[in-house]
């Protein structure tokens, strides 16, 4: 396999070189990823976990596997963005979109959380020499509460103080009393909208000479931009005239500079997954990014260098095209990907989410033979482009969301059948409007509108579109390219449950024998209090959900569906019982109880003790696997009658992992 490198300005990063390491604790190194610390094995989040009763055998923290050490499973990422080299990419809320003039941008200089007397958001204009202002327009939607004050040094000189000249506390302008003049001075906002094609609040004040000025709010603060009037009533706060701005707190395109992004991306390899989906949002792979100007078609070098990088290391690379635009447009795009990146990504899926069920709402099947009618007159130029270039390549069809079914029959009826190589989709749920929590094992059925009464649970639908797309000739892979509602949208869950969830699916999709892809890494490193839809920048580390997905890419290597009676001596309600045939010849079971997770609103569930049969041939060691806490001991077992009897098992709604090893 070719070395893995790539370099990020004059730094060379290269995935199988040693890590940094910060620190040792208990023995174990703490990796250094840029900004992130990884530990070299998963934290005990809970050493008081058991997986059976009485059980007084050792643990073994279990050494995880990175990218290129897999062979294969089933397990991969979607990662919203990917690093590139010098801000090619389109960032919104730049701290110069106050001063560029242009309405159409918008900057941000922070959330401020916290005391709102203590914790504020602020932009700080300073211009190129000390000019008498008398007014502040703020384009867009300004904060109710805010304060604009200006400093008046020359030179090299900063003394004095600042001084307040327009203060607004929700939504009312406050008294501003000057020492040469006892009269209060209020000036009311002027609202000149009509002239401008945003928003426009004008707050004037008595003329003050500035060198600078700053504007400050406890408030979430993104504006369209800032305006700065002189005494003849022209904007000096523009770059074009010299001034310069600096912001409390930067924003980046979803949220993370580039060398977070660039982190983010060498974590990838860490946690040891084989699929890889990119550029299905606000990527520098898509359309707009690459073809800045009309038939110049660019890709920035870092990020190609990249897509080679996640290729030698053993990652299976899906690029989605999109978005959608002028067919011919976006079929000569195409082209143009799979000819620059053919023998590197062997996967295509013709756009993202192009019919999406959460746009109509539960219990509203939507207009599902109109849009398969317009995705297919756009993708089947895409498809045919692709084969033609590129005859090894496999054509994804465009992922719905969730598992829109009737969406993706009508695609291959309507002439797809023969020009896809994969059927995907999004199987999330929604509680938000519905207020329910849908476990992993369960369907959606208000957004599921299509499935008939036999289809009970989410595996059922998989096979269901299995058994219906074979009857329309269809041949190819399944896929579900962008999992994981419950982890990024707004009824989050915990970490401790996103994590359970989590294992919970990589099992149910490994069973089915179809990858799972989450949504994204991100949303393994983001406290429960931050959404995924935010507008400032996540507080990340690894956490719970960081560490299961890594040691699940190890334990399910090479997993495949396997036929293994096993069942629990006294029923239990909700129990899951999957099996999988590991190589060596070794027989890995997941064992859970499929409750609602978020909804019992607790992090510790109370284990319900089980005795396990499972009709196999007796095992050299039969080992337990913690999830959790990344550790496994041997399990006490006896044989009964030919089968293997585990006694007092303790299964909680986290899948307990079993492995004979023969």
């Amino acid at each position: 396999m070719a070395a893995c490198s790539a370099s990020f300005g004059q730094v060379n990063v290269d995935p199988r070189s040693p890590r940094p390491v910060c620190a040792v604790v208990d023995g174990y190194k703490v990796f250094s990823y840029g900004e992130f610390e990884v530990y070299e094995v998963s934290p005990t989040y809970d050493e008081r976990l058991q997986l059976q009763k009485g059980n007084a055998n050792p643990w073994q923290k279990i050494a995880p596997k990175k990218s290129w050490e897999i062979r294969n499973n089933l397990i991969g990422l979607t990662p919203t963005r990917m690093p590139s080299s010098t801000a090619v990419e389109i960032e919104p809320f730049k701290p110069v979109s106050f001063v560029d003039g242009d309405p159409a941008t918008r900057g941000f200089a922070g959330m401020p959380t916290g005391d709102a007397k203590i914790a504020r958001a602020w932009v700080r204009i300073d211009f190129p020499r000390t000019t008498k202002v008398k007014a502040v327009a703020l384009l867009g939607a300004p904060p109710g509460d805010f304060e604009v004050r200006v400093h008046a040094y020359d030179l090299w000189e900063r003394e004095g103080e600042w001084q307040t000249v327009y203060e607004m506390s929700g939504g009312t302008p406050q008294e501003i009393k000057r020492p040469d003049n006892t009269a209060p001075n209020v000036y009311q906002p002027e609202d000149r909208t009509e002239k401008a094609p945003v928003a426009k609040t004008v707050y004037q004040f008595d003329p003050v000479p500035v060198r600078e000025l700053s504007i400050n709010s406890p408030a979430n603060f993104i504006l369209n931009g800032i305006e700065v009037y002189d005494e003849d009533g022209n904007n000096i706060a523009l770059i074009s005239k010299g001034c310069g701005v600096t912001v409390s707190r930067s924003q980046y395109l979803y949220w993370l500079s580039e060398t977070t992004q660039a982190a983010l991306w060498q974590m990838q390899y860490d946690l040891g997954i084989k699929w890889l989906r990119v550029s299905y949002y606000l990527s520098p792979l898509i359309l707009p990014h690459v073809e800045r100007e009309p038939g110049i078609y660019v890709i920035d070098p870092y990020t190609d260098k990249l897509i080679t990088q996640a290729k030698d290391c053993g990652i299976e690379v899906c690029l989605t095209l999109g978005p959608p635009t002028d067919v011919e447009q976006v079929t000569k795009y195409a082209e143009f990907m799979v000819r620059h990146f053919k023998g590197r990504i062997r996967y295509y899926e013709i756009f993202n989410e192009y019919y999406n069920q959460d746009a109509y709402g539960p219990n509203k099947p939507g207009p599902v033979k109109e849009e398969a009618k317009n995705y297919v007159a756009m993708a089947i130029p895409v498809a045919k482009a692709i084969r033609k270039i590129d005859p090894e390549a496999k054509v994804i069809l465009v992922g719905p969301c969730p598992l829109v079914a009737d969406f993706i029959l009508e695609c291959l009826r309507a002439g797809m059948t023969d020009l896809v190589d994969v059927v995907s989709w999004h199987p999330y749920s929604f509680p938000d409007d519905t207020d329910q929590d849908y476990a992993p094992e369960e369907l959606d059925r208000p957004r599921h509108v299509w499935a008939p009464p036999e289809v009970r649970t989410y595996a059922d639908a998989v096979e269901y579109l299995r058994r219906e797309v074979a009857k329309l000739g269809f041949k190819g892979e399944l896929t579900a390219n962008e999992c994981g509602a419950y982890a990024i949208h707004a009824n989050r869950t915990s970490q401790r449950v996103s994590a359970k969830y989590l294992a919970r699916s990589v099992f149910v999709h490994t069973s089915l024998g179809v990858p799972m892809l989450w949504n994204e890494t991100t949303s393994l490193m983001r406290p429960p209090w931050q959404q995924f839809f935010e507008s400032t920048p996540p507080d990340l580390k690894p956490a719970e959900s960081y560490y299961m997905m890594r040691t699940l890419c190890t334990l399910t290597e090479g997993a495949k569906p396997a036929s293994v009676a096993a069942q629990a001596v006294a029923p239990i309600e909700k129990l899951q019982i999957h099996s999988y045939a590991l190589p060596q010849g070794h027989t890995l079971l997941a064992v859970w109880i499929a409750e609602k997770s978020r909804e019992l609103g607790s992090d510790d569930y109370e284990s319900k003790a089980t005795d396990l049969l499972i009709e196999a041939k007796e095992p050299s060691r039969l080992v337990g696997i913690d999830l959790l806490n990344g550790r496994e001991q041997e399990l006490n077992y006896s044989v009964e009658n030919g089968k293997i009897l585990i006694g007092n098992l303790l299964v909680s709604d986290s899948p307990l992992c079993i492995r004979l090893e023969y």
